[in-house]
């Protein structure tokens, strides 16, 4: 009999890249896990698009989740920062097992469950306490009765709510090795396993004709002497494409030659974004596409010569977006902030967000169209990178490994023989004093070795 896997996320054609990354990766789980193990996907407001996803998976509305969970072997929930995952948050919350965490920062999902949906600002001020403690709960209660904005809008970073969630899961996986270590700052004794965001299909670095395929297929109209700059996903403030043109303005004025797109849909904070591009004279330098295919926005970063991730405030993210260029040797600079620190420096080139945004950014493009030793150097290096570590197929194998051991480890916490066993090592820690916030953490690793389960890796 195949064990059997629920999976609660958004897929195609909802807008949004953890659809985007689930189904570039169940080929690749479905290949890792093997016959053995059946996947089954729970879907809201969605009818799935992608052949692939629709041939070989059982598609079930989420409202129909809690009726059949317990036919499950283990649920997987994907969780983001926006609203496709307030149903599966307050399921998950429900029905404990593996979140996907996306996103470290959870707070504006939180907050839209209880301020939005729920309507309980009172309910809320309760979760940022269970969350960040009475002296936050006060802060965010003392910003709401001031009318000022609120944390997640402010402070998300350093009040990420993301802890009740993780901690009443069984395990969860993320994908720096920032979020793993501000999870286990927490002290709680679930699973935090690190995986490599993949860079949606094997690392090679674009050759020449490939990149004039890529921009024959956009219809490109491009110099020779002009170089193709862009930024990709969701136009927020938070990718800093104010600074980005400014440090545009500045190159046109050093005579550089250059193509500026914005590649995505203009998130209302920056709507007025057109209007800055001719206020500054850059008509002729940068574009802008809205929402494109997968397929077009694939062909952007093929087309590209450099990429541009910069993020601040940051939730948190891995960049999806960064892990595809790496995965074509396109030079990349981004914030040196969260995950991007993860980064080797020799793999990415990283900037600060404050008073000097605009100055290193200018510096560092100025330095990758005029260096050409430079530019081959991060070129090889995201390639490298990429091939050892953003291979599709080896993250869908370490959550695999992830996915089995939980599986085995879900079944066996309940026996007599791990209950005796825990029982016996708990009682080792308090005898030897060792009874701390960190003390059931350690004997659930401890366990999960003794029944060779890799379950906390």
């Amino acid at each position: 009999m195949s064990q059997k896997i629920a999976l609660l996320t958004p897929l195609h054609p909802q807008k949004t890249g953890i659809a985007d990354w689930i189904e570039e990766m169940l080929p690749y789980l479905r290949a890792s896990l093997g016959k053995e193990y059946q996947i089954d996907l729970f879907v809201e407001d969605c009818v799935p698009t992608e052949a692939d996803t629709v041939a070989n998976h059982k598609i079930y509305p989420m409202e129909l989740f809690e009726s059949v969970c317990e036919t499950y072997d283990l649920y997987v929930y994907q969780i983001g920062n926006n609203r496709f995952h307030t149903t599966i948050y307050q399921i998950a919350m429900r029905h404990p097992g593996i979140i996907i965490l996306h996103d470290f920062a959870i707070h504006h999902l939180v907050a839209g469950i209880y301020l939005d949906v729920m309507k309980n600002d009172v309910a809320y001020f309760d979760e940022v306490e269970r969350n960040h403690g009475e002296a936050t709960k006060n802060l965010a209660y003392q910003r709401a009765a001031n009318g000022q904005l609120g944390l997640w809008e402010t402070d998300a970073i350093s009040y990420p709510m993301n802890r009740t969630i993780t901690k009443n899961a069984e395990g969860v996986i993320v994908f720096s090795q920032y979020a793993k270590r501000r999870l286990e700052q927490y002290g709680d004794a679930v699973p935090i396993h690190r995986a490599y965001l993949h860079c949606s299909g094997e690392a090679h670095m674009c050759s020449e004709s490939e990149v004039k395929s890529a921009r024959s297929a956009l219809g490109l109209c491009m110099r020779p002497d002009e170089k193709l700059i862009c930024v990709f996903g969701f136009i927020g403030k938070a990718k800093r494409p104010y600074s980005i043109l400014k440090a545009a303005g500045n190159l046109k004025k050093m005579g550089q030659k250059f193509q500026l797109v914005f590649v995505g849909q203009l998130q209302d904070d920056c709507k007025d974004l057109p209007k800055e591009v001719k206020r500054a004279g850059l008509q002729d330098e940068v574009h802008m596409t809205g929402f494109t295919s997968a397929e077009e926005f694939d062909h952007y970063v093929r087309a590209s010569d450099i990429c541009i991730s910069l993020r601040y405030p940051t939730m948190g993210e891995t960049s999806g977006v960064l892990m595809r260029a790496l995965r074509y040797g396109k030079p990349s600079v981004v914030t040196n902030i969260g995950t991007f620190r993860d980064v080797p420096d020799n793999t990415v080139i990283k900037i600060s967000w404050g008073d000097s945004e605009v100055e290193e950014l200018t510096r560092v493009l100025q330095d990758l169209l005029t260096r050409p030793e430079l530019y081959i150097q991060m070129r090889d290096n995201a390639v490298a990178y990429a091939e050892e570590y953003l291979e599709p197929a080896k993250t869908a194998e370490d959550i695999s490994e992830f996915l089995k051991s939980a599986i085995t480890f879900r079944k066996i916490k309940n026996s007599e023989t791990y209950i005796t066993a825990r029982d016996s090592l708990l009682q080792k820690y308090v005898t030897l004093g060792y009874f701390d916030k960190r003390m059931q953490a350690s004997a659930a690793k401890t366990l999960a070795e003794i029944f060779e389960c890799k379950y906390n890796s």
